[in-house]
């Protein structure tokens, strides 16, 4: 009744709902997962087309964030000083996301760098659950623009895929001398803009009109209900690993997923490197 790319959509809409919030990364589980997923089911999308269902999923989790947030996103719109540290903790991550462009087109095909993202995350989780009791942990009310610069460069770093960006904000909020609840908090605000304008983005080139290659716009067209059904599956499923991850904050269980991530790695890392790899 539906097709593969139809199954293909739900199936990564799963998996972009559950990583995207809980801190094991999105993009590190796309890269690894979509091709084999694409594979198994029949499917051989072209890397833009990939791109479009990226950025669908994406809008899923983003509507994931306004709907468990939206009593904070409100409150938050008359806070004109953590709207201004919003806006801090963004300007990193356009940099670098402007700058380092072609690096980052070549890490997404890269499962490798996948391995080694999902390393250093599990290293940021582990180290930012060390410092989330400390003593002099701030509310956001006490936040400082020099936090938000900081939790802005960890935002930053998450762009390398296997590097989760709940993960690094979270844990630098912790680090940066936030209240573990708050850095949860701001992780998810800071989400908002960076999610919203990497989707913009990507649907302006798709859609642009002196694009080389028109098969992204192609998907848009004819595999529009793939996309909504794979934009549907990864807001449900954000929703629950949503609260499922400020549960895990409250309960200082982050280590949990920081194993996660290293098995994860490990995997990567014996696909890639064992002696099955040259047969692709």
């Amino acid at each position: 009744m539906f097709s593969p790319e139809f199954w293909q959509a739900v199936l990564l809409g799963v998996v972009q709902g559950i990583a995207e919030f809980l801190p094991i990364s999105s993009s590190g589980h796309l890269v690894v997962l979509g091709p084999p997923v694409g594979r198994w089911m029949g499917t051989t999308a072209h890397s833009d087309e990939n791109l479009v269902l990226n950025v669908v999923l994406h809008l899923g989790t983003l509507l994931s964030i306004l709907v468990v947030y939206r009593r904070a996103i409100w409150n938050l719109l008359k806070d004109f000083r953590l709207c201004t540290y919003i806006v801090l903790a963004t300007i990193p991550l356009g940099i670098a996301g402007l700058t380092l462009k072609p690096l980052l087109d070549r890490a997404f095909e890269t499962p490798m760098v996948v391995a080694i993202g999902w390393i250093a995350t599990a290293g940021m989780l582990l180290v930012g659950q060390k410092s989330a009791n400390r003593p002099d942990a701030k509310p956001l009310a006490e936040m400082t623009a020099w936090q938000a610069i900081m939790i802005g460069l960890f935002q930053a770093v998450a762009l390398v895929p296997g590097i989760s960006r709940s993960g690094s904000t979270i844990s630098g909020g912790m680090l940066c001398g936030l209240r573990r609840n708050d850095a949860a908090t701001f992780s998810f605000f800071i989400a908002i803009p960076a999610i919203s304008a990497a989707a913009l983005k990507v649907l302006m080139d798709a859609l642009s009109l002196e694009s080389a290659d028109q098969s992204a716009v192609s998907m848009l067209v004819t595999q529009w209900p793939a996309l909504l059904a794979g934009a549907l599956t990864s807001f449900v499923v954000g929703v629950v690993a949503l609260k499922l991850l400020l549960k895990a904050v409250a309960t200082m269980r982050l280590h949990w997923f920081a194993y996660y991530c290293l098995a994860m790695a490990t995997g990567t890392l014996i696909w890639q490197l064992g002696p099955w790899s040259a047969a692709g």
